[in-house]
């Protein structure tokens, strides 16, 4: 496989995990304890927060 095949599949699947991640919470509701402190910080911008923050406050929790 070439490195552009590769690359091209990469795209295509951060492309749909974006999809998926903007069009989530519509259907789906945000409950306090998945998310950690509250909706108020994922929903400043919650395609940021969906990505970087997924498991983090559990992580640091264990800490």
């Amino acid at each position: 496989m070439k490195f552009t095949h590769i690359l091209k599949y990469f795209v295509i699947w951060q492309l749909a995990l974006l999809l998926i991640a903007s069009i989530s919470p519509k259907f789906l509701p945000l409950r306090g304890t998945f998310v950690g402190e509250g909706t108020a910080v994922y929903n400043t911008n919650p395609l940021l927060y969906s990505r970087a923050n997924f498991d983090g406050f559990h992580y640091v929790r264990i800490v």
